[in-house]
């Protein structure tokens, strides 16, 4: 996974992931589902907001991918919960397996 800290004056811990799919809406509402039993998951403004111990992820479903933005205090937790959103997403896109989800920085 590529990404990189970000040093603004939250010290937070950023990347952003895409998921090129066509059923993107549908892995967003399964992914808020899902983890909406165990951890905090609420609609906001173009998305889903997850909000896990170490950090949170924001799903968004475009057109032909689902995009995921993590942010964390730390790089350990970033990467903790970009894992788990990543790992679901593979479960959930077994239909997709040539599909997987790419990381990149954030600016």
């Amino acid at each position: 996974m590529t990404s990189t800290n970000v040093n603004d004056n939250s010290q937070s811990s950023r990347s952003r992931g895409t998921f090129e799919t066509a059923k993107a809406a549908d892995y967003e509402i399964r992914l808020s589902k899902h983890f909406g039993h165990k951890i905090e998951a609420r609609e906001v403004d173009g998305g889903t907001l997850l909000v896990f111990e170490d950090g949170t992820a924001h799903l968004s479903a475009e057109e032909d991918q689902l995009v995921v933005a993590v942010e964390a205090p730390s790089a350990e937790g970033r990467d903790k919960v970009a894992h788990i959103i990543e790992s679901h997403l593979e479960r959930f896109a077994f239909r997709e397996p040539d599909t997987k989800m790419v990381w990149g920085t954030v600016a």
